[in-house]
């Protein structure tokens, strides 16, 4: 059974015949030939913005011929982390911190499509004021906005993560290893689920669309990685916004969790046959898993080459 839903995925694949070889998403595909000499095979996503189907079929190949995926996080370990931070949130210090002045401008915005957030027969007001209780709240709903912006423009139902990781399933029965830790998500959402985010975000939510709109572009067309993530947000336009946020929320998001999985991923890179799929910007600068791993002694190689 799964090796027919294998040639109906390949098929598909090959009819939509999306992108050309030389400027796909495959820019972000490497190949990684651990000390031991067993090879594997890393991909740098974006989470909303494309859907699998309109990725090279090449990944598909990638896909059915691993026998581990290892992906950022799982959404059991992530509600989790989650809950946690609303249970300590007022030892955290920003319990109602601003939280007032957020809810009015949220129920104020006419831009925002709340289709598919509020439940049905109840209005954005109500919705707004009895489930949003606190600045931790108001950051998950935010973000969770602006995805769903995106994906609805992409047709994407769920994320392109997800639907790698559902490929995955349907066609091989290999194992599936999450780079996120509880520990890890607990502390990443301290740093980044707070009144800042909710400011930025609410004071600039268009621009940030748009920015995700470019970096979904960009994605599409398989520029050519630059060398830092400061140059990666010049690309995209996205170094006014990044300028608004702590910059340790963004270590924390970028490189803190990098060092974090590279125990895991060295793991499966030596045991060879491994898909490893993240965000694209995981792969970027000094701290990039690219670089770390190339210290490590690991053999990084494009995948086109």
């Amino acid at each position: 059974m799964k090796l027919l839903i294998y040639f109906a995925l390949i098929l598909a694949f090959q009819l939509n015949g999306s992108f050309a070889y030389a400027n796909s998403p495959l820019e972000y595909a490497y190949v990684i030939k651990s000390p031991n000499g067993r090879k594997s095979r890393i991909l740098g996503t974006i989470h909303a913005g494309i859907k699998l189907q309109d990725m090279p079929p090449e990944i598909m190949e990638i896909i059915a011929s691993a026998k581990r995926l290892v992906v950022e996080s799982n959404e059991e370990t992530s509600l989790h982390a989650i809950q946690l931070l609303l249970e300590k949130e007022s030892e955290i210090g920003f319990s109602s911190e601003n939280l007032d002045s957020h809810l009015s401008k949220l129920i104020d915005r006419e831009d925002i499509d709340w289709r598919g957030i509020t439940p049905p027969g109840v209005d954005k007001s109500t919705f707004i004021s009895s489930s949003l209780k606190s600045p931790v709240s108001v950051s998950i709903l935010l973000t969770s906005l602006t995805c769903l912006t995106l994906m609805k423009e992409a047709q994407q139902t769920t994320t392109l993560d997800q639907e790698i990781v559902n490929a995955f399933q349907a066609i091989n029965d290999g194992v599936i290893h999450y780079l996120d830790s509880l520990e890890i998500l607990t502390q990443v959402y301290e740093k980044v689920f707070n009144p800042q985010l909710n400011s930025v975000i609410l004071d600039n939510y268009q621009n940030i669309i748009k920015i995700s709109q470019r970096e979904a572009q960009y994605y599409r067309r398989g520029k050519e990685l630059p060398e830092s993530i400061e140059a990666y947000f010049t690309q995209i336009q996205r170094t006014s916004f990044a300028g608004m946020m702590d910059p340790e929320v963004i270590s924390y998001l970028g490189s803190f969790r990098n060092h974090q999985w590279l125990s895991i991923l060295r793991e499966q890179i030596n045991k060879g046959d491994a898909f490893i799929a993240f965000g694209l910007t995981h792969l970027i600068g000094k701290d990039g898993i690219l670089n770390l791993l190339r210290q490590d002694g690991y053999e990084v190689t494009p995948l086109k080459q």
